[in-house]
C-alpha cells in the first residue's frame, strides 16, 4: 500500500495486522490524534529507558504490540535511509497485531 502523508505532520502511525483470511493489512495514520481516533482505544504512554527517543510518549494500543520503531519515511511512504534525516521525511511509528508480529519475525 502507498500512503500519501499531509507534510505538516512529523510523524506517521502505521498499524499492520492480519484479515481474517491472513492478509497483511497495513494502515498509515497522519499524527497522534487521528490515530486514536480510529482505533478503539490506547492503553498509557509508552515509557522505557530501553527503547528509542522516538517512542518515549507514544501511545500503547489495545491488542497491538508497539510502538515500534518503524524508520524513516517520505511523502509517499517509502523508507529513506539518509542520515541526517532530510526535509520532507516522517519519523514512522509502528505497530503490529501478534499475529502479524509473528509472521513478519519468522
Amino acid at each position: 500500500m502507498t500512503a500519501i502523508f499531509n507534510v505538516t505532520y512529523e510523524t506517521v502511525y502505521r498499524v499492520v495486522y492480519t484479515d481474517v483470511k491472513g492478509r497483511f493489512v497495513q494502515i498509515d495514520y497522519n499524527g497522534r490524534d487521528e490515530l486514536l481516533a480510529a482505533q478503539r482505544g490506547a492503553g498509557r504512554d509508552h515509557v522505557s529507558p530501553r527503547t528509542r527517543e522516538e517512542l518515549q510518549g507514544q501511545p500503547e494500543l489495545i491488542d497491538f504490540l508497539g510502538p515500534m520503531w518503524g524508520g524513516i519515511v517520505d511523502a509517499k511512504g517509502g523508507y529513506v535511509f539518509e542520515e541526517p534525516r532530510p526535509p520532507g521525511t516522517f519519523v514512522c511509528i509502528r505497530y503490529e497485531g501478534k499475529e502479524a508480529y509473528r509472521r513478519l519475525s519468522e
